[in-house]
């Protein structure tokens, strides 16, 4: 397999989103479930539930707090940006390359500047909101 390792915030997108599953399906919360749904090893996510508390961003219940949902909202939006441009990417691979950058090639550049420094706005805030909670 030739799969890339998950950042930090990756992985806490990954356990969240597989806790808003589970509540969705108004099921019991069980460490195994959550566990699977977010495919970590059970030691791996135990220790990241624990500092995703710490960071305020889930409740000893495994609820989802403000500060949780916020940062799960965010990075969504920067998920769905990059996915955007993964599409528009392999859409104009096989075109050929222009001698002058197009209108639309313009476009795209603009496009992923934003992207990155949204990347970069989201690294920074969570840096910093790592570094408050401390």
């Amino acid at each position: 397999m030739n799969e890339t390792r998950r950042t930090l915030q990756q992985i806490y997108y990954d356990i969240m989103t597989a806790l808003i599953s589970i509540h969705e399906k108004d099921e019991d919360i069980k460490l195994t479930v959550i566990q699977l749904k977010s495919k970590l090893a059970y030691n791996k996510l135990k220790n990241h539930l624990k500092k995703m508390k710490k960071l305020n961003l889930i409740t000893n219940n495994y609820k989802i707090t403000e500060n949780g949902r916020s940062f799960y909202n965010e990075f969504t939006g920067l998920l769905q940006q990059v996915n955007n441009l993964q599409s528009t990417l392999e859409m104009n691979v096989n075109l050929p390359a222009p001698t002058k950058i197009t209108k639309d090639g313009l476009e795209f550049i603009q496009n992923m500047k934003t992207v990155l420094e949204d990347q970069v706005k989201l690294s920074k805030s969570w840096i910093k909101f790592q570094k408050e909670m401390k």
